[in-house]
């Protein structure tokens, strides 16, 4: 299971508590986030997990696959403010088949008119995923923004 841009490692943590055999890779380009991730544990302290210090692009591009990944992805990045889908597109893209794509978006998802926020809507189309609201500010104090669960099954 793969969890890209891990903070500190609280989705990663929670992952661990519900699924305690699972082999977890989280992924930190910040150097103070992946310190303090490293610190709780994260990469290599716990058994089955490791972390590393490079984007997830740079990740992407060494090219595992993954049963399940979970993410809250960065909404916006400078110059990207579309950032999140890129991320959640990359993501799908690492998935074996059968696996399972778990992310928190903003809503704009669903009503956003931009290319790339299409693109991701045809791929979910009621063939590979499906998104529900969350209740407002459930990602408080990461963002006040409104968000999606979005959930994408990679076909077999």
């Amino acid at each position: 299971v793969l969890e890209p841009s891990a903070g500190e490692g609280g989705i990663a943590a929670v992952l661990l508590e519900q699924l305690p055999d699972i082999e977890l890779v989280c992924v930190e380009p910040d150097p103070g986030r992946y310190a303090t991730l490293v610190t709780n544990g994260f990469g290599g302290a716990l058994l089955r997990t490791t972390a590393h210090p490079v984007t997830f692009e740079m990740h992407h591009d060494l090219g595992p696959r993954y049963d399940g990944i979970v993410m809250n992805p960065p909404f916006t990045l400078p110059g990207r403010p579309l950032a999140w889908v890129d991320h959640v597109l990359l993501a799908w893209d690492l998935l074996r088949p059968g696996g399972v794509l778990s992310a928190a978006v903003p809503n704009s998802l669903a009503t956003r008119n931009h290319h790339r926020v299409e693109v991701l809507r045809d791929l979910l189309d009621g063939k590979h995923g499906s998104y529900v609201d969350l209740p407002p500010h459930a990602f408080m104090p990461a963002t006040a923004v409104a968000t999606l669960h979005l959930v994408m099954n990679k076909p077999l």
